[in-house]
């Protein structure tokens, strides 16, 4: 598997791994402070994430299978005649975590909130796995939307 590549096929994270984890980020939080933006608020609206863990609609790379998350804010109305914004996260598992360093859902969530973002809904894509070839993981270069998008 190259690098930068998240194994979906992974075991759960043991005790001690858990732990390790949340010490590597306390540090990273020591040395780096947060911007408020990054912050939970209390009285802030979340949007909701939707998992598509198995996704195979490629029409680029058939029998490819991906992990698609979609996160939708609480803000969302399907009736507005305006819609919503669009984000796209390749690698996307990274950003997920509402307490590591990336933060993308939160800060979604106060920038929206904040209406310094207009609503936004963001899609979170992993590389593709392809049937029968589970130790080649890649991502298409081909920017297609509707390949990427369930």
């Amino acid at each position: 598997m190259g690098s930068g590549n998240v194994n979906i096929n992974k075991p759960p994270l043991t005790s001690k791994e858990k732990e390790e984890r949340a010490l590597r980020l306390e540090k990273l939080e020591k040395a780096y402070e947060l911007p408020e933006f990054a912050k939970e608020g209390v009285s802030v609206p979340k949007g909701r994430l939707v998992s598509i863990k198995k996704w195979t609609g490629s029409s680029v790379f058939p029998d490819t299978e991906r992990a698609v998350w979609i996160y939708v804010p609480a803000q969302y109305d399907s009736r507005d005649p305006n819609g919503a914004a669009l984000i796209i996260f390749n690698d996307g598992a990274a950003y997920l975590n509402r307490h590591g360093p990336c933060r993308t859902t939160t800060v979604l969530d106060n920038l929206i909130a904040a209406k310094r973002l207009p609503v936004t809904i963001a899609v979170f894509v992993m590389p593709g796995i392809r049937s029968g070839h589970e130790d080649c993981v890649y991502a298409p270069n081909d920017p297609k939307v509707e390949d990427r998008l369930p």
